[in-house]
C-alpha cells in the first residue's frame, strides 16, 4: 500500500514525463518541512528515495540545503 506522498510522487512523475523530463531515483532526495516525524519511504521506479535527515545537508544546484 502507497502513502499519499507516495501518490504525489507518481503524479509529478507524470507530470515530468508530460513535459519530456525525468526523475532519477538516485539522485532525488526528499525532506520533510514540518514538525512531525515519518517513518514513511518514498519509491520511485523500484528505488527507495534517499531522506534528507534533520542532522545532515545537500547541496542543490550550488545552494546547501541544512536543519
Amino acid at each position: 500500500m502507497f502513502s499519499v506522498n507516495n501518490e504525489l510522487l507518481k503524479e509529478t512523475v507524470e507530470w515530468c514525463f508530460a513535459n519530456k523530463m525525468t526523475l532519477h531515483p538516485k539522485k532525488t532526495k526528499w525532506m520533510i518541512f514540518s514538525h512531525s516525524d515519518t517513518k514513511e519511504k518514498l519509491v520511485l521506479q523500484g528505488t527507495e528515495i534517499e531522506r534528507i535527515m534533520d542532522n545532515s545537508s545537500f547541496k542543490l544546484v550550488g545552494v546547501h540545503i541544512d536543519p
